[in-house]
């Protein structure tokens, strides 16, 4: 990977971060609505890690990182209620076992509308031939705007899993993560389990699949991503 490709992702992941903050600050607090907060928790699950790349983005254990992606998102919980929404990401090296990534997602329903943000640092460990174990810990902040109420919090994210170059196209992730949101959002606490399959239909193009669950619900996406 060249110097410029990796300073162009790492100044679109910027762009991300920087858009959501802007989005959260224009939020006033107040108390939120309990059941739209739980379904946005799932959300969190949709950024995985990023490692070496050897070669456009390829790792030395043959996963493909370094990308930035756009998809759909959708959580329903136990009581039946849904969000619909999108998802931005972004991952970029700092070095060979040093990653950063940044992730952005808007969802909403008739009477809320929910975004997050996060931003993270993570190292990655090659375990396997074609396996990565990976850990992260990042900032994240949530807001609330309901028809009659809006909040918004600060807080930290921590999370583990592992990564597999299954086939030379096929990549699969999985991750655990516990988010807390402070205060506001204390019921969004919860551990969150996730994993993701990715096909590469070329070098630099793929598609993606990705599920999340805890005990408050399961939250779905799909995308299209690009890698460098």
């Amino acid at each position: 990977m060249h110097y410029p490709q990796l300073l162009w992702l790492i100044l679109k992941i910027t762009i991300y971060s920087c858009g959501a903050y802007i989005l959260t600050l224009m939020i006033k607090d107040t108390l939120p609505m309990k059941t739209s907060k739980i379904l946005f928790t799932l959300l969190s699950a949709l950024s995985t890690s990023a490692v070496f790349a050897q070669d456009a983005g390829i790792s030395d254990t043959g996963i493909r990182y370094n990308q930035v992606g756009l998809g759909y998102t959708y959580a329903s919980s136990t009581d039946n209620s849904s969000l619909t929404g999108y998802a931005l990401d972004g991952r970029a090296l700092v070095n060979k076992d040093i990653y950063v990534s940044a992730n952005y997602t808007a969802v909403s329903k008739t009477d809320a509308d929910i975004s997050r943000y996060g931003v993270y640092a993570g190292y990655r460990l090659g375990i396997a031939s074609n396996v990565d174990f990976f850990a992260e810990a990042g900032v994240v902040s949530v807001s609330y705007k309901g028809t009659s109420e809006t909040t918004s919090s600060t807080g930290y994210d921590i999370a583990a899993g592992v990564n597999a170059a299954l086939t030379p196209d096929l990549q699969g992730s999985l991750k655990i993560s516990y988010p807390q949101y402070g205060s506001n959002f204390s019921d969004l606490n919860k551990i969150t389990f996730g994993g993701s399959l990715t096909y590469y239909v070329t070098k630099e193009i793929g598609a993606s699949a990705i599920v999340s669950s805890n005990s408050t619900g399961t939250a779905y996406g799909a995308g299209m991503l690009y890698a460098f």
